[in-house]
């Protein structure tokens, strides 16, 4: 799991690196803070948040899909589609959802369109000013 941080409270869009310790991402964010303290002091506040990215995965509801071609054959067909697809077994819908996934995430990163977002979870408040920098 990443750490991420966020100096601005008054913004949901958390927009620093990805780091893979929490001590990475807080030592960065005191970087940070210290660096904006020095700049303008009025502006900044004495706490920031940090928490941890959890990546977006997209995900494609199987039977959904299987809805889908039933109702467009059932609207094509009539009567002689009634009962296409109502015996199909739990383990091959699971199958199905696998696959489908697999290929849609495949194709995201294929057409560099995979999500980098996310969201955070595990929010902390750390109070920046009780905090020491360690410069590298």
């Amino acid at each position: 799991m990443k750490w991420m941080y966020n100096l601005d409270s008054n913004n949901d869009m958390w927009t620093s690196d990805k780091y893979e310790t929490k001590e990475e991402a807080i030592q960065a964010a005191l970087e940070e803070w210290t660096e904006r303290m020095l700049e303008d002091r009025a502006s900044v506040e004495k706490e920031f948040q940090l928490g941890q990215f959890v990546q977006h995965m997209p995900q494609i509801d199987a039977d959904w899909i299987l809805d889908e071609l039933y109702e467009r054959a059932a609207s094509e067909c009539g009567e002689a589609s009634e009962s296409w697809l109502s015996g199909i077994p739990k383990e091959a819908g699971e199958k199905l959802q696998e696959q489908i996934n697999k290929v849609t995430t495949e194709w995201l990163k294929e057409i560099e369109e995979y999500p980098t977002f996310g969201l955070i979870e595990k929010v902390e408040i750390i109070d920046a000013s009780k905090l020491e920098y360690k410069e590298n």
